[in-house]
């Protein structure tokens, strides 16, 4: 994996430290304005796992599928960041909280980790037969992102409707990361 050099450099002198910029957006960070709705959908081995949906202000046919990092949960600000800016931009989102990363435990003794594709799978298979989204955009945050690389990488025919995939502080190389 290259390692690519930015040129970037953060308006705020303060956030140009890495820590500084990774504790503010952790925990000082707030979003508002954003509403989410919980669903709750049923997986085939008898667990199930709760989405929470935000709407842009127009009716859309896109929508952004997002996964969260360790430990995360769709309520991070980091999540809803990123839902409420896609949603100003006309897409709904849908921010997954893996098996027992919603607040409430699990039916199964089944954790999420990051080769787990078969439960972002399966939502995508519930979003694809219950609405009408023409494109989806897949977006993860960390482990999320690992989620969605291994997922597009690994599947012989991925939906038409998916149309890109956004990958964020991924770790890619997972033993490296260790």
């Amino acid at each position: 994996m290259p390692l690519i050099q930015s040129n970037y450099t953060p308006p705020l002198k303060i956030f140009r430290n890495g820590d500084i910029a990774t504790i503010y957006a952790a925990m000082c960070r707030k979003v508002t304005i954003i509403q989410q709705t919980r669903e709750r959908i049923d997986l085939v081995d008898g667990d199930f796992i709760d989405l929470d949906w935000s709407y842009s202000f127009k009716k859309s046919n896109q929508l952004v599928i997002i996964c969260h990092g360790l430990e995360g949960h769709a309520q991070r600000p980091y999540i809803m960041g990123a839902a409420k800016l896609f949603n100003q931009h006309g897409y709904d989102c849908c921010a997954i909280n893996y098996r027992g990363c919603s607040g409430e435990i699990n039916k199964k003794f089944t954790a999420y980790h990051s080769g787990k594709t078969e439960d972002l799978h399966s939502v995508i298979e519930y979003i694809l037969n219950k609405n009408q989204y023409q494109k989806i955009i897949l977006n993860g945050f960390s482990l999320g992102g690992n989620l969605i690389l291994k997922y597009v990488g690994e599947k012989q025919n991925i939906p038409l409707e998916i149309k890109g995939a956004i990958a964020i502080s991924t770790p890619v190389d997972l033993e490296g990361c260790m």
